[in-house]
């Protein structure tokens, strides 16, 4: 069996790659021909002219935003007439697919600078081509990989948190979808199997973002460069590149696909609708319950959609669904490489279930959050004075009790008051000694319910983050015995 493994000419990362620009241009030509997303070419590459233009000239260009034929053709154009004798692309995915495609028809080595770690499109030798509106149209594969992917995390952690959450997306499907060419000995870019080394990177590929992703993205947000946007970067850019182009690709981006023919889609990012399509991917190929809770969570610890509303699709109709379905099974789609029965039908209902897990999922999260403030709000109550029913002493305690005997005399070890007599126990009792809380509200304490029957106690505590326990104590001062229950407590109110 032929294997292959595809990969860029070099790879720089790491706070301040940018200053090496210059060097590494060098080494390729001597007349550069930039291509540069707008907000690039205003902020980025100005003060890397100087450098660059030490060891030659450059003229600069704006990306015309979708990753057309017709841009395409206008940018070889522009290069044809500078003269051009490398091409560097500075922006997002669609600016480097597209320079990528220009250095590839005009036969010129290639550079590209991602500024946002929002997709694997860096390291890769495939150019996304959409239509003028933003509707995938193909894949094309171009002949070689990029000769320099150089990427400067200090410009990468500056920008919006939304582009690495996006990168981490497509990275998201990188093992999933190698893992199920291997399954079905499906095919890579390459048109071979894929190498031991591809499915490795792919699985380090999905660890680093389960592992460091909620890091990255608080690094980003505080617009600094650690350890783990560093590898989180490298995840989102070099293994989710090598792992999906060597490794082969699945359901997850002929999804994707799919979703661009709803112009609700539109203004979500490629890894955006890619996770999604991971989401449906796990239930169209049945994957173990553990990894569907793992990925799930994951989502939505990044802020990755989980349901159709976070696409901006609101409520479909299946006749909307439908054509998603139809589009993500076109028979030149990876779709096909998954180990599984796949038809529109199927995929269809995969759409469907993958939003209403997401649905049920941000449902209990959100009674979760609810029951937790209500929780906390009963915390509070047991810091005032309380008006108590009967036998409930409305006290906060986190000592223990002694038996004596079995007159139902008891005390208090650790606070105070003491009360002798479960019969006669005062209709109010005054406000918790202060040391019984301490300064958190979420702390274990006991709320005393007595019950006076013969030598049987009853008292019931408690913890405000799980449910409440009831402990039976028996007998007498020397020897006792508890059983314990979980079941919802009964809570004094506060005057």
């Amino acid at each position: 069996m032929l294997t292959a493994t595809l990969f860029p000419g070099r790879y720089v990362q790491g706070a301040g790659a940018l200053s090496r620009l210059g060097g590494e241009l060098a080494r390729l030509g001597t007349k550069h021909f930039f291509i540069c997303s707008p907000h690039p070419l205003e902020h980025v590459l100005p003060p890397l002219l100087p450098g660059i233009e030490s060891t030659g000239s450059v003229r600069a260009e704006r990306f015309g935003r979708e990753c057309t034929d017709v841009e395409i053709e206008r940018l070889l154009v522009l290069a044809k007439d500078y003269g051009a004798d490398t091409i560097t692309a500075i922006g997002g995915g669609k600016t480097l697919d597209a320079a990528k495609a220009v250095a590839a028809r005009s036969g010129l080595p290639v550079a590209v600078v991602p500024t946002i770690a929002s997709t694997d499109a860096p390291c890769s030798s495939v150019c996304i081509i959409y239509t003028a509106e933003g509707v995938f149209e193909r894949v094309d594969i171009l002949p070689k990989n990029p000769d320099l992917v150089l990427v400067d995390t200090a410009v990468i952690a500056k920008a919006p948190p939304r582009f690495l959450a996006s990168g981490m997306g497509d990275a998201l499907a990188t093992w999933f979808e190698a893992d199920s060419c291997r399954i079905s000995r499906g095919r890579n870019i390459a048109g071979e199997s894929g190498s031991m080394t591809a499915h490795a990177l792919s699985r380090l590929c999905y660890e680093t973002v389960r592992d460091w992703g909620q890091a990255a993205l608080t690094a980003c947000s505080a617009g600094v460069v650690t350890p783990a946007l560093e590898r989180v970067v490298e995840a989102n850019t070099l293994l989710s590149g090598l792992g999906f182009e060597s490794g082969g690709l699945g359901a997850a981006h002929s999804i994707h696909n799919g979703l661009t023919a709803l112009a609700g889609s539109h203004s979500y990012y490629h890894g955006e609708k890619v996770a999604f399509g991971v989401l449906a991917s796990l239930v169209l190929t049945d994957r173990p319950l553990n990894i569907v809770d793992e990925v799930y969570a994951l989502c939505a610890r990044i802020g990755l959609p989980t349901t159709f509303a976070d696409l901006g699709l609101g409520e479909p109709t299946d006749a909307e669904l439908l054509l998603v379905a139809e589009k993500s099974c076109a028979p030149e789609e990876s779709i096909h490489n998954e180990p599984v029965e796949i038809s529109p039908a199927l995929v269809l209902a995969a759409l469907k279930a993958a939003d209403a897990e997401g649905r049920r999922r941000k449902l209990c999260d959100g009674e979760l959050k609810g029951r937790a403030q209500k929780t906390k709000g009963l915390a509070d109550q047991l810091r005032g004075p309380f008006v108590c029913q009967k036998l409930y002493i409305c006290i906060a305690v986190t000592g223990a009790y002694t038996v004596s005997g079995s007159t139902g005399q008891k005390a208090w070890q650790g606070c105070q008051p003491t009360f002798t007599d479960a019969q006669t126990l005062p209709v109010s009792a005054s406000t918790p000694p202060a040391h019984s809380l301490g300064s958190d509200p979420y702390q274990s304490a006991l709320v005393g319910r007595w019950e006076a029957h013969h030598d049987t106690y009853t008292y019931r505590y408690q913890n405000f983050c799980m449910c409440s326990r009831v402990g039976v104590h028996r007998g007498t001062t020397d020897s006792r015995h508890q059983e314990s229950v979980c079941q919802r407590s009964e809570w004094p109110r506060k005057v």
